[in-house]
């Protein structure tokens, strides 16, 4: 009889054990499958990917604490954070085919304790009217000249720590909805070709400055000029597509629209 109950307190603790940790152990989240599918997008760098429904999580006075807000949720989804017109910090994620899978994926995202309060961004237009897609030029023009005077720093790709070429060219396409590839190589194998006396706001302009790959991007703002993030120790700036020295990199031009 007591070696019967022993081993009932045995099994009775074991089963008890097993059951506090699976309580107390943590819930992993496992992302759904069409965020699996819009990573392998932002991955796929040949492939041009306009962002349909995202969703917004903060908006913050500094830069640093969206920073480490967007690391926190990198873990989960694909996460970036920009400065808006509004002077805030805004944090945004996703890249969803409707309204109904952003919030499904938000609500997820609420139950584990990784997001509290959100909002679903809609996608903006780009191909129903030329005023719509003329709208959109400019806002990459606009958004790229508020960058003025931001330092240059390789691998760069935000406007309190800095900008690389083509981290100016992706961050500000992506703050309109539009996913590049991330280099200016690959940025210059997608999209379509268009000439030089085509060339349109927020077209973007590619130079040879290192041998025969292309190696540079700027964003072309009109009247043969161009915004870019040209090397350390400079800042954005605008430049001369016409000058001597961008005129002989030149390489060609890329269109989105």
């Amino acid at each position: 009889m007591g070696k019967m109950l022993k081993l009932f307190m045995t099994v009775f603790m074991t089963v008890s054990l097993l059951s506090i940790i699976s309580c107390s152990t943590k819930v992993y989240y496992s992302p759904s499958h069409h965020v699996k599918e819009n990573r392998k997008i932002i991955k796929k760098k040949s492939a041009l990917e306009f962002i349909r429904y995202s969703i917004q999580v903060g908006a913050f006075q500094s830069f640093s604490n969206a920073d480490a807000y967007g690391r926190k949720l990198d873990q989960y989804v694909d996460a970036f954070s920009f400065k808006d017109k509004d002077g805030l910090f805004k944090v945004r994620f996703g890249n969803y085919p409707s309204k109904e899978a952003a919030r499904k994926e938000a609500e997820q995202l609420q139950f584990i304790h990784v997001i509290d309060e959100y909002f679903i961004v809609f996608p903006r237009q780009y191909r129903d009217t030329n005023v719509k897609v003329n709208h959109i030029r400019q806002q990459i023009v606009d958004d790229a000249a508020s960058y003025i005077g931001v330092p240059y720093k390789w691998g760069g790709i935000n406007s309190v720590t800095g900008f690389d070429c083509s981290g100016l060219s992706y961050s500000v396409y992506r703050e309109s909805g539009v996913m590049l590839p991330r280099t200016s190589r690959e940025q210059f194998k997608t999209g379509k070709f268009v000439l030089k006396k085509d060339l349109k706001k927020g077209d973007l302009v590619f130079f040879r400055t290192r041998g025969n790959a292309v190696s540079h991007v700027g964003i072309y703002t009109g009247n043969s000029k161009f915004i870019h993030a040209p090397s350390r120790g400079k800042t954005v700036r605008f430049q001369g597509l016409n000058s001597p020295y961008y005129q002989k990199h030149y390489a060609g031009a890329r269109t989105y629209f």
